[in-house]
C-alpha cells in the first residue's frame, strides 16, 4: 500500500474545472436536482470483496485494517527509501489471520484508535495503535497493531453494528463544555459507551501486562474489566448508525420547551438546566432519532463486577438453605452448566426513549457522520439524497439529491495568519484564526469526488475518480491527551481528516485550502489566484517560451480583476530571473495602459496600483540609464590618461616618502604570506534587474489637502504581501493544496473591501488630494545585495570613467538618499583604491575629470548632507575588514589623508546645534561631512581638532595590519615540523601521530571587533593562531623574550630544512617578533601562554577524543611563570571542562566495579575506553600543577594596556577571571589527585574486581567533586583494617600489572649467551625508558600509599619481587637499600631463588635433572617439588642472575633465623650448577 498526497493528483482537476460554473450555484443546483431516473445507475466497475470489507484507517495515517468475515489483516505505514516509483512511505503487512474464537462468529465492525504516548521526550504524539473490532457474537476485542490480543469482553448479546470514537478537542469558544472521550459500541436495540480516560488506562495496563508475559513465557493474562454504561435505545424500529455529540446544556427556552412537551402543564422546573448526552441515531421509524441520556442516571461503572457478585452470593444463600430444609429440587444438566460457564452474564441495559426525531416513513437511513465542532452532521439514505442536519437546532438544512451510495467525510481548515514577529502575542492569534468546514461527498455511480462549502456554500471543486473507491473519514484523533498536551504545539499530531482508498492500493489525502471558504460575493478572489498560478508555472518554465517573456505575460495580467492581485502578479514577473530589462518595461507600461483605459473613474486601489507601476518604471529607467554608464569600454569614447609617480602620490595624499613607503611595504608583505591572492578590483560587479529592483521598497501614502501626510493602512498591507509574495519564485498549487500567500492575500482583500463598504465615496472627497509613492532602500537586505548595488552604481567612477554627479544625478531623479550606499560600501571602496596603489602605480587619472581622485572622500562628498553621517561612516571604517586574506585595515594610509583632506575644514559649516551638543571629549570623536568640494580648505587651523584622532587611528590600523600578518600567515607542514625540532615539547604524544591541525582557523578582525573585544582580544587571536598550526610553547617564549635571533644562527646550522623551510620560518618569526614589539603588554608572554592552554582545551572539548590537545594544553600551562596566572587558569580549567568527565567516570567505575567497556565509556563520560586513561593522566598533571604552587606565591600581575588601546572595552579577559579565582585547598586537591590516580590505574592496567570509592572513606567520599576552595579538614582517627588491607592490595595489583608491561626478559635463544659470564653482579641488560609505566608507575604508588596510610615497606618488598619473577634483577639494587625490613625480604628472596632452582632441576625430568637432583639433599629436593608447580614469568634466566640473588638472600639473613641452613643449602645447589 502506498501513501500519495492528493495535492499534485488534484492539480489537473483545478485545470479542468470551469471557474464560471462556480460563480453560478443555479447551475449546479439544476444539475443536482436531477431525477433519479437520469443519473447513472449502471453497475460500478468495481471488484466486489473490496465493498464487502470493513476498513479502518487510523488518524495518525500509521495503521490500516483490512477485515472480511473472520479474517482480518493488519498494515502499517513504514518509510521505504528504495522506492523507485516516488512514493517512499508504504504500508506493510505486519499481521494476517483469523480472529473469531467461536463457531461461527464473524467481524461486523473495525476502528484504528491511536494512544498518546505519556514520555516526557513525546507527550501527546501518538505512542502505538489499537484496533477494536466488534463481532457478531456480541464480543468486543482489542488487539496491538501486531495482532495480540489485548481484551475480550461481552459488552451485550447482539451483533455488533457500529464502533465509533471520539477523543477530546479545544473549545472553539470560550463557555463551551469540554468535550470527554469516550467509545461507543452501537448494537442493534442498545448503545454502549465507554469512558475514554478508563479506556486509555485498561490498555495500558493490558499492553505492559502482554509484554511482561511475553518475557516470562507465558500466553495469557489478566485484564481488568472495562469501565462502561448500556442504554436501551427505545421507540425507534430499525437503528444502523450512530453519533455522539456530547454533553449538552440546554438554554432556559429549551428546558422550558422540553418539561412543557414531556411534563404538560403540571411539570416541575429545576432551578439549573439538566446536563445530558446526546445521541443522534440514523434507521427507520424515525428517519433520524434524537436521544438525551441525563448524566448521572446510569448504573455505577463497575455493576457488572456488583452483580455477578451479588448473583453468586445469592446462589450460594439459596443452595444452602434449601438443603438444610430439604426443599432442594433436582440439579441442572451437566451441559447447562457448561453452557453457563463460558457464557458470561450480560448486564441489562438502562431504557432510554427517544425524545424525538425526524419521521419520514419511506426513508431508511444508511449512515451518519459527525462533523468537527459538533455541530453539523451529514447522512445518507436509501433514495439517494445527502441530508445536512444542524444537530443544536435537530433540523435538515440541506439536502443535495442524486448521490446513491454516496459517502462522505469532514474537513475542517483553520486559516493561516503570516505576521511580523512580536506584532501580536500567539494567544490573539489563535483566537482570530477563522475555521472553514467542507463536506467532501463522494458518488461511486458517478466516479466523481466534490467538495462543498458548509452550510449554504457552493461546490469548491470536483474531481474524476475510479467507481472502486472507499472514502475514509475517521473523525477523530489521539487518544489520551489532556489539556496540557493538546496545546502543545510541539507534540500536536497532524490528523488525517480525509482520504481516498483505492482498489489498487493508492491512498490519496484530501487538503482543501481556506480561502475556498470564502463567500460566493468574493469568487473574483479564486479567479485571481486561478491566474496566479498560471503565471507562476509560465514564469517557472520561461525558458522554454517561443514568444517573447512580455507577450506571455501582458495578456494573462489584464485578466486579473483585482488591483491586490494585479499587484502582486507585477511584482512575480519583475522578480523572474535572468529577464530583460526591456521585457520589463513593456510589461509595466502594459500595466499602466490596460489601467489608464478605464477612464477617468478608478477607485483607490487602482490609482495607487497606478502610481506603482509608475514608480517600477522610475526604477527600471535608473537601472537602464546607470548600465549603459557602465557598459563594455569599447562602446565608451577613449580616455586620455597618465600615470602618476610616486612624488605626486605623496603630494596628494598628503604623506611623507617614508609613510608610503611603510604602507607599501606592510601591503607587500601581506600579500606575500597570504595564500590567495585575490583581490576585489578583479571581481566582476553584475547586478541582475530583478536584484536591482529588490533592494527597494515602494510604498503608497495619501496626501492631505493639509499638507500632512498620512499612511494608507490598507495600501501599506497590499504593498507589504505584494512585496512578500514577490520574493517567492512559486507558489503551491492550487487545487486541494494549501495557499499561505493566497490565503494572506484574500483575508487582507476582504478587510479592504469592508472597509470601502464603511466609507462608501470617501475617496474623492475634498480629505484626499493626491496618492503619492516614496522609493526607498529596504532595510532587511543582505549585506551583499548592498555591497553589490554599491558597486554597479560607483564601480566606473572609483575607476575614473564615469563622473560622479551622473549617477548621482540618476539617485536624485528617485528621490533617494546614496548616504545608504556610501556608507555601507565605503570598506569595499577603500579596497579597490589600496588594490590599485598596491603595485605602486595607481589607476590612469582621467584628462576628461581631473578634479576626480579615485578615493572614497570624492563621491561622500557628492551626494547630500547628512549631519550624523560622520559618525556613521567612523563607524562603518571601524568594521571594515580584510577580504580574500589581505591586510583587516591595510586601507589606513589611503583614508587617513584623505579624509582629513575632505572633512578637515568643514568644522564650520556645521549645525550650531550639532556643534554644541558635541562635547570637548568626543570633538575629536565626531567628524561631519561638510563642503561638497573637494578642494583643500585654506586655513588647516579648522582641521586641528581631527589631527589627533586621524593619527591615533593611523597608529591602530598599523597594529592591525601587523595582527592580520600574523593571524593570515599560513605555515606549511615541513616548517611546523622543523620549528618542533628546534623548540622540543615536554611530552610526545602518547596514541600514535601528531594529529592534523585544527580545522578551525581565525575569523577576519576589524577595529571595532577589536575595540569591543575586551583586553585580552589580542592574546585571543594570537592562540587562535598558535593552536591552528600546533606550534610548540618554546617558540612563544623565545620570540617574547628575545632569544630568537640569538638562537636563529645556532640552530640554523644543524637544521635540515631546505631553503623555501627556513625562509618560511624566518618570515613567520618576524612577523611575530614585529607584532610584540608593538603590543609588548598585550601579548605578554604568561598571557599568551595562558590563552593558547584554554584555546586548546577549548577544541578538545568539542572532539574529546583528540587527548593530544589537552597534552599542549598542559604545555602551555607549565611554562607560565606567574603562580597566580597558573593557579586561576588551572582552577577554571578543572570547573569548566574536567570535573563533569571525571565525576561521571568515578561514578561508572565505582557501579561496574572494573574497567567500563567502550560502550559504558562513550555513554557516560563521552570518551572511548581507549581515550579515557590518557585524560585521567592529563587531570593528574593538572591537579599536580595546582598541588605544587605554594601559598601566597608570587605577585600579582598588573593587566596593562598599550596607551593607543586604552578606550578598549568588552568582556574581562582570561587573565583577569584567572586572578579572581579563589585560592584552592591543597588537602582537596591533594584528595582528587589520589581519586584520579586510582582511576588512571584501573583503566590504565583494565583492573577487574576494584571499587573506585571503595579505597576512600566516608569522610573523603562526602568531599569529592566539590569546589577545590571548599573548607576541608581530613578525618584524624585511624583508618579501618579492612580497609588498609584493601589499599594495600590494590597497590600490589597495580605494581604487578606496572612490572608485566615490562618485555620478556632473557628469552630462551639468549640464555646461552649469558651463560658463562660474571657470577659477582648480575647481567647488564638495558635499562626502560623513564616515561615507562613501570617506572613512573611504582613511584606514583608509594605517594598514593604515603597518602593513604599503607606501609610502603611490604609494596616495595612486592615490587622487588615482581621485579626478580620478570627476570630483571638489574633494577632492585636501587630498590632493596629503601626496605627496612630486612629479613622479611631474604625470605621472599629464597621462596624466588627456590622457584628458579626447580625450574631448572626438578621442571626437565630429563636424565640431566636427575642427575642434578641426586647431588642435592632430600629434604632440598622435596622443597624445589613443592615450589615447581609456581611457575615465573622469567623461567630461564641466567645463572650469574640467581646465583648473585643466592647471595643477596643469604647476606640479607641473619644466621640465628631458622632459614639459614637452607639459605646454604641454596648456595650450594647453585654453585653445583654452575
Amino acid at each position: 500500500m502506498e501513501f500519495f498526497k492528493l495535492s499534485e493528483w488534484a492539480a489537473k482537476g483545478w485545470e479542468e474545472t470551469t471557474w464560471a460554473d462556480w460563480e453560478d450555484e443555479t447551475e449546479e443546483q439544476g444539475e443536482d436536482d436531477q431525477s433519479e431516473d437520469q443519473v447513472d445507475t449502471s453497475p460500478p466497475d468495481v471488484e466486489t470483496w473490496f465493498h464487502d470489507c470493513l476498513i479502518s484507517l487510523s488518524p495518525a495515517n500509521d495503521v490500516l485494517v483490512i477485515s472480511h468475515e473472520e479474517r482480518a489483516v493488519f498494515l502499517q505505514q513504514k518509510w521505504d527509501p528504495d522506492a523507485k516509483d516516488g512514493t517512499d512511505c508504504k504500508y506493510q503487512i505486519v499481521f494476517k489471520g483469523t480472529l473469531n474464537q467461536e463457531d461461527g462468529e464473524c467481524i461486523t465492525s473495525v476502528l484504528c484508535v491511536p494512544l498518546a504516548s505519556q514520555k516526557r521526550s513525546s507527550h501527546g504524539a501518538p505512542d502505538w495503535t489499537c484496533v477494536v473490532v466488534g463481532f457478531t457474537s456480541g464480543y468486543v476485542r482489542i488487539y496491538t497493531e501486531s495482532g495480540s490480543l489485548l481484551l475480550s469482553q461481552l459488552l451485550h448479546e447482539d451483533p455488533v453494528l457500529k464502533l465509533k470514537c471520539r477523543t477530546l478537542d479545544i473549545p472553539r469558544y470560550p463557555g463551551l463544555p469540554e468535550q470527554q472521550e469516550e467509545l461507543t459500541i452501537l448494537y442493534p436495540s442498545a448503545l454502549v459507551t465507554i469512558d475514554g480516560f478508563s479506556l486509555f488506562q485498561s490498555l495500558r495496563a493490558c499492553r505492559n501486562q502482554l509484554a511482561r508475559a511475553a518475557a516470562d513465557g507465558v500466553d495469557a493474562i489478566r485484564p481488568p474489566p472495562l469501565v462502561y454504561k448500556k442504554w436501551g435505545l427505545q421507540h425507534q424500529d430499525a437503528i444502523v448508525d450512530h453519533i455522539s455529540t456530547g454533553l449538552v446544556t440546554p438554554c432556559a427556552f429549551d428546558q422550558l420547551h422540553t418539561a412543557s412537551i414531556l411534563g404538560g402543564f403540571q411539570a416541575s422546573i429545576k432551578s439549573s438546566p439538566p446536563v445530558s448526552n446526546r445521541y443522534i441515531t440514523a434507521g427507520a421509524g424515525p428517519f433520524v432519532g434524537f436521544f438525551y441520556a441525563l448524566d448521572g442516571t446510569s448504573q455505577p461503572l463497575l455493576s457488572e463486577v456488583a452483580m455477578a457478585v451479588a448473583s453468586k452470593l445469592k446462589s450460594a444463600l439459596f443452595s444452602a438453605a434449601s438443603g438444610w430444609l430439604g426443599l432442594g429440587g433436582k440439579q441442572k444438566p451437566q451441559e447447562d452448566q457448561g453452557n453457563q460457564k463460558t457464557r458470561p452474564k450480560v448486564e441489562p441495559a438502562t431504557s432510554l426513549p427517544i425524545r424525538f426525531g425526524l419521521p419520514d416513513l419511506r426513508r431508511h437511513g444508511d449512515s451518519i457522520s459527525l462533523a468537527p465542532g459538533l455541530n453539523l452532521a451529514v447522512t445518507t439514505d436509501s433514495f439517494g439524497r445527502i441530508v445536512l442536519l444542524d444537530v443544536n437546532k435537530s433540523v435538515a438544512v440541506r439536502m443535495w439529491k442524486g448521490y446513491r451510495d454516496a459517502q462522505c467525510g469532514w474537513i475542517q481548515v483553520m486559516e493561516e495568519l503570516h505576521r511580523e514577529k512580536g506584532s501580536r502575542s500567539e494567544i490573539t492569534k489563535q483566537q482570530q484564526r477563522r475555521v472553514a468546514l467542507f463536506l467532501v461527498i463522494y458518488a461511486p455511480r458517478r466516479g466523481i469526488l466534490e467538495v462543498w462549502n458548509t452550510q449554504q456554500g457552493p461546490r469548491v471543486a470536483a474531481f474524476n475518480v475510479p467507481k472502486s473507491c472507499r472514502l475514509l473519514s475517521p473523525g477523530y484523533g489521539v487518544m489520551g491527551l489532556n489539556n496540557l498536551s493538546i496545546h502543545d504545539s510541539r507534540f500536536r499530531p497532524q490528523v488525517l481528516q480525509c482520504c481516498l482508498l483505492e482498489t489498487s492500493g493508492l491512498v490519496r489525502s484530501i487538503q482543501v485550502p481556506f480561502h475556498l471558504a470564502l463567500s460566493d460575493k468574493n469568487s473574483r478572489r479564486a479567479h485571481d489566484l486561478h491566474l496566479m498560478k498560471k503565471l507562476s508555472n509560465l514564469i517557472h518554465h520561461r525558458k522554454s517560451l517561443n514568444e517573447p517573456f512580455s507577450g506571455s505575460v501582458m495578456p494573462i495580467l489584464q485578466e486579473f480583476k483585482m488591483p491586490i492581485y494585479k499587484q502582486q502578479a507585477l511584482d512575480k514577473a519583475l522578480s523572474a530571473r535572468g529577464t530583460a530589462p526591456s521585457e520589463l518595461v513593456r510589461i509595466v507600461e502594459s500595466l499602466e495602459s490596460s489601467i489608464h483605459s478605464h477612464g477617468q473613474y478608478l477607485d483607490y486601489e487602482s490609482k495607487c496600483l497606478l502610481k506603482y507601476c509608475h514608480a517600477q518604471g522610475q526604477l527600471l529607467a535608473v537601472f537602464t540609464d546607470v548600465q549603459r554608464l557602465h557598459g563594455p569600454d569599447e562602446e565608451k569614447p577613449a580616455v586620455e590618461t597618465k600615470d602618476i609617480s610616486q612624488e605626486e602620490l605623496v603630494n596628494l595624499l598628503n604623506l611623507t616618502q617614508e609613510r608610503l613607503s611603510d604602507f607599501f611595504r606592510s601591503v607587500e608583505g601581506s600579500r606575500r604570506h597570504s595564500k590567495q591572492r585575490k583581490f576585489i578590483s578583479s571581481r566582476t560587479f553584475s547586478l541582475d534587474v530583478a536584484h536591482f529592483l529588490s533592494c527597494f521598497k515602494v510604498s503608497v501614502t495619501r496626501i492631505a489637502r493639509r499638507g500632512s501626510e498620512q499612511p494608507t493602512k490598507e495600501a501599506d498591507k497590499q504593498t507589504e504581501v505584494a512585496q512578500e509574495d514577490a520574493k517567492t519564485e512559486g507558489e503551491q498549487d492550487a487545487g486541494i493544496a494549501k495557499d499561505e500567500s493566497a490565503v494572506d492575500a484574500a483575508s487582507s482583500l476582504e478587510r479592504m473591501e469592508d472597509i470601502e463598504e464603511e466609507e462608501g465615496e470617501t475617496n474623492d472627497s475634498e480629505d484626499v488630494a493626491d496618492i503619492q509613492t516614496h522609493i526607498s532602500l529596504r532595510e532587511d537586505v543582505a549585506e551583499e545585495k548592498i555591497t553589490a548595488l554599491g558597486s554597479f552604481f560607483f564601480k566606473s567612477c572609483l575607476q575614473g570613467q564615469v563622473s560622479v554627479e551622473s549617477v548621482v544625478r540618476s539617485l536624485q531623479s528617485l528621490n533617494i538618499s546614496a548616504n545608504p550606499l556610501v556608507l555601507s560600501n565605503l570598506p569595499l571602496f577603500s579596497e579597490i583604491i589600496t588594490t590599485n596603489l598596491s603595485s605602486q602605480r595607481t589607476r590612469p587619472l582621467s584628462k576628461r575629470h581631473p578634479h576626480h581622485t579615485p578615493t572614497p572622500c570624492s563621491i561622500v562628498t557628492h551626494v547630500e548632507r547628512n549631519p550624523n553621517l560622520g559618525e556613521r561612516r567612523q563607524e562603518k571604517l571601524a568594521e571594515s575588514r580584510g577580504r580574500h586574506q589581505q591586510p583587516p585595515i591595510r586601507r589606513k594610509c589611503r583614508l587617513r589623508p584623505s579624509f582629513h583632506v575632505s572633512f578637515g575644514g568643514v568644522q564650520d559649516q556645521l549645525p550650531k546645534p550639532r556643534r554644541e551638543s558635541v562635547s570637548s571629549k568626543d570633538e575629536e570623536e565626531s567628524l561631519e561631512l561638510g563642503s561638497p568640494s573637494i578642494e583643500l580648505a585654506p586655513d588647516w587651523s579648522k582641521a586641528s581638532s581631527d589631527s589627533k584622532f586621524w593619527e591615533r587611528l593611523s597608529q591602530q590600523f598599523e597594529d592591525l595590519v601587523a595582527l592580520s600578518r600574523v593571524l593570515h600567515t599560513k605555515i606549511s607542514k615541513e616548517a611546523v615540523s622543523e620549528m618542533c625540532r628546534r623548540y622540543p615539547r615536554f611530552m610526545e604524544p602518547e596514541n600514535g601521530p601528531v594529529p592534523a591541525p585544527i580545522i578551525e582557523y581565525v575569523p577576519s578582525v576589524c577595529l571595532k571587533k577589536l575595540l569591543e573585544g575586551g583586553r585580552g582580544v589580542f592574546s585571543e587571536l594570537i592562540a587562535k593562531w598558535v593552536a591552528h598550526h600546533l606550534l610548540p610553547p618554546a617558540f612563544i617564549n623565545s620570540i617574547t623574550d628575545g632569544r630568537h635571533q640569538v638562537s636563529q644562527a645556532k640552530k640554523s646550522k644543524d637544521s635540515v630544512a631546505d631553503k623555501e623551510t627556513e625562509e618560511e620560518i624566518s618570515q613567520t618569526i618576524d612577523a611575530f617578533h614585529s607584532l610584540c614589539q608593538r603590543l609588548p603588554h598585550s601579548l605578554e608572554q604568561d598571557v599568551m601562554q595562558a590563552h593558547a592552554a584554554w584555546e586548546y582545551v577549548v577544541h578538545w572539548n568539542k572532539n574529546a577524543e583528540i587527548t593530544y590537545y589537552l597534552q599542549h594544553a598542559v604545555e602551555h600551562l607549565r611554562v607560565i611563570n606567574n603562580p597566580l596566572v597558573q593557579h586561576g587558569v588551572c582552577s577554571m580549567l578543572w570547573h569548566t571542562f574536567l570535573i563533569k568527565r571525571i565525576s561521571s567516570a568515578a561514578f561508572l567505575m565505582d557501579k561496574v566495579g572494573k574497567a567500563p567497556k567502550d560502550r559504558l565509556c562513550r555513554r557516560d563520560v563521552g570518551l572511548s575506553d581507549t581515550a579515557l586513561p590518557l585524560f585521567l593522566g592529563i587531570c593528574c598533571d593538572v591537579l599536580d600543577i595546582l598541588y605544587k604552587l605554594e601559598e601566597g606565591s608570587g605577585l600579582t600581575p598588573i593587566m596593562e594596556v598599550e596607551d593607543l588601546w586604552q578606550n578598549i572595552h568588552g568582556p574581562s579577559s582570561l587573565v583577569e577571571l584567572a586572578l579572581n579565582q579563589p585560592e584552592v585547598n591543597s588537602l582537596l586537591v591533594d584528595l582528587h589527585i589520589q581519586l584520579c590516580s586510582v582511576m588512571w590505574a584501573i583503566m590504565a592496567f583494565q583492573l577487574k574486581s576494584v571499587k573506585v570509592l571503595g579505597l576512600f572513606d566516608f569522610r573523603s567520599k562526602a568531599i569529592f567533586f566539590k569546589e577545590l576552595s571548599y573548607a576541608f579538614k581530613p578525618s584524624q582517627a585511624e583508618p579501618d583494617l579492612g580497609l588498609l588491607n584493601t589499599r594495600r592490595e590494590f597497590f600490589k595489583i597495580v605494581l604487578s600489572s606496572a612490572i608485566e608491561t615490562l618485555p620478556p626478559n632473557f628469552p630462551p635463544e639468549e640464555f646461552e649467551e649469558v651463560v658463562n659470564g660474571d657470577l659477582s653482579s648480575p647481567s647488564p641488560r638495558p635499562r626502560p625508558d623513564k616515561n615507562h609505566p613501570s617506572q613512573t608507575w611504582p613511584t606514583r604508588v608509594y605517594y598514593l600509599a604515603d597518602s593513604l596510610f599503607v606501609e610502603t615497606d611490604t609494596l616495595k618488598m612486592h615490587h622487588v619481587c615482581e621485579l626478580y619473577r620478570s627476570g630483571y634483577d638489574s633494577l632492585t639494587p636501587e630498590i632493596l637499600v629503601t626496605i627496612s625490613n630486612q629479613t622479611h625480604l631474604a625470605t621472599q628472596l629464597m621462596q624466588i631463588l627456590g622457584q628458579r632452582l626447580a625450574q631448572m632441576v626438578i621442571t626437565p625430568g630429563d636424565a640431566v635433572s636427575v642427575e642434578r637432583q641426586s647431588r642435592l639433599p632430600a629434604s632440598l629436593v622435596s622443597w624445589l617439588k613443592t615450589l615447581a608447580k609456581m611457575p615465573l614469568r622469567c623461567p630461564n634466566p641466567p645463572i650469574q642472575d640467581t646465583a648473585h640473588l643466592a647471595g643477596q638472600a643469604v647476606g640479607l639473613l641473619p644466621e640465628s633465623h631458622s632459614q639459614y641452613p637452607l639459605a646454604l643449602q641454596l648456595i650450594e645447589a647453585v654453585g653445583s650448577l654452575t
